[in-house]
């Protein structure tokens, strides 16, 4: 088969899993939609979004606090406020990776796959929470550096900006330190090639970043207990009683504030490693560790790499760069390796939701690379740079992997699991498995009904 031929074939693909995905967004949106509401206020899905600092500053209390004060000044609704915000970001998200995905000439063919945007494919929307709205402002706060760094005039108007956008991204949500500060501290310490000791540099780079590192500190340190937990829910009291006629059980993302870092531990360990079921409760992990699991962990995230260093591999389009003359490959495969090795924490112990970290890991490796592009700088990490090109070499040279066809089966059958790793939804998260998936119980349910 030629490269002709592939592309074309590639191209239709590509336009008729989009449109099966946009079949089952407004299926799930729908099914959401004309549900009773009232089942998930105590969920994690709205319940995260109403920490906020009424019992004292908190962790994610940011987001809660603004819509508690919106409310006591013109009472709404809160569960309708929250989905309309989660569907707004999401598709902003969406227009504003299409969008700087075309003006860097890159394939979108890496999109809609699980580990990209089409991470969201088989969810509500508001299984995510408060993700899609996080990543809009860590790319913002991204811009704003890079604008920093390339600026001659406002430069302190510049920096007091990124100073506020990246203090909101983690108050907003704490993980969101991992998806950016580490990488911005790595990049300030070789930018200029600078001869000065490295001691010198990392002191001068810890106290450009500390007012992000202290509010990092903030968070984890004021992370909430019980006491705060109850005195936050009982400041939604006024709405519950409004929508309910009464105070709903406590939420579970409120509940969560009690977890301790060892509870946390143990339950994202548990999930993670061990045979325990997803539901069960005990915090003490007595199953027998599964060997299976982190073998693959590791052949996924060999495959996310290998997919998005060779991102241009199948061009779907005439303006789309063909990979080796794409400055991309001169940032992608470093920026990766740095990305991922920042979130380790939430891919080993302190999450156990493998989808969504998945998520940060590529599409917070895009953003930065995209800020690279427009500085034009070439990025040489000691170490990481030459281990980098080595891998990424073998990736898009060898025999097998710099095959089309290898990298077409890739696309169609990576998959990752939902939330701790059970085997059993990896092949529903795939291309194959989700388009099976809208076939048989979204398509041909309802066109019957139709029909009927």
């Amino acid at each position: 088969m030629n490269k002709k031929t592939l592309q074309l074939i590639a191209r239709y693909a590509f336009i008729s899993y989009c449109f099966l995905i946009l079949v089952e967004t407004i299926f799930h949106s729908i099914t959401l939609l004309n549900s009773p509401q009232d089942k998930d206020f105590c969920s994690f899905n709205i319940s995260d979004w109403l920490i906020n600092y009424e019992g004292g500053f908190v962790r994610r209390g940011f987001i809660g606090q603004n819509l508690l004060e919106c409310y006591n000044i013109m009472p709404y609704d809160i569960i309708t406020t929250i989905y309309i915000i989660t569907f707004a970001t999401t598709i902003l998200l969406f227009i504003l990776f299409f969008y700087q995905f075309y003006k860097h000439k890159l394939s979108f063919l890496l999109l809609p796959t699980v580990l990209m945007l089409g991470c969201y494919a088989s969810t509500d929307l508001t299984w995510f929470r408060r993700d899609a709205l996080m990543l809009l402002m860590i790319f913002t706060t991204l811009y704003t550096y890079r604008k920093y760094l390339s600026s001659t005039s406002l430069k302190w108007l510049l920096h007091i900006l990124f100073y506020l956008s990246g203090i909101m991204v983690i108050l907003t949500h704490e993980a969101g330190f991992l998806c950016f500060v580490p990488f911005i501290f790595i990049y300030y310490l070789y930018k200029d090639n600078d001869k000065k000791p490295l001691t010198n540099r990392i002191a001068s780079a810890t106290i450009f970043l500390s007012p992000l590192i202290i509010t990092f500190i903030a968070t984890c340190y004021y992370k909430g207990d019980a006491t705060v937990g109850l005195n936050i829910w009982q400041s939604w009291g006024p709405y519950m009683q409004q929508r309910f006629g009464e105070i709903q059980p406590l939420g579970k993302g409120i509940e969560a504030l009690n977890w301790d870092m060892r509870d946390t531990f143990i339950t994202h360990f548990r999930l993670n490693y061990t045979s325990t079921p997803l539901w069960d409760i005990n915090l003490i992990p007595n199953n027998r560790i599964v060997i299976y699991k982190p073998i693959m962990w590791s052949i996924i995230y060999i495959m996310v790499y290998y997919l998005c260093i060779n991102v241009n591999k199948i061009r779907l389009f005439k303006y789309e760069l063909p990979p080796n003359n794409h400055p991309i490959k001169n940032y992608l495969p470093q920026v990766l390796i740095i990305q991922f090795i920042s979130l380790l924490p939430l891919f080993t112990f302190l999450s156990c939701d493998l989808k969504r970290i998945i998520m940060y890991w590529t599409l917070t490796s895009f953003f930065i690379c995209f800020q690279l592009l427009s500085l034009k700088k070439q990025l040489n990490i000691p170490f990481i740079s030459t281990t980098s090109n080595s891998v990424s070499h073998f990736m898009q040279h060898n025999k097998v992997c710099g095959n089309s066809i290898t990298f077409i089966l890739c696309v169609l059958c990576i998959a990752v699991p939902f939330a701790g790793f059970k085997a059993s939804q990896l092949f529903s998260t795939s291309v194959i498995g989700n388009t099976l998936y809208i076939i048989n119980d979204i398509v041909i349910p309802n066109l019957k009904a139709m029909l009927s």
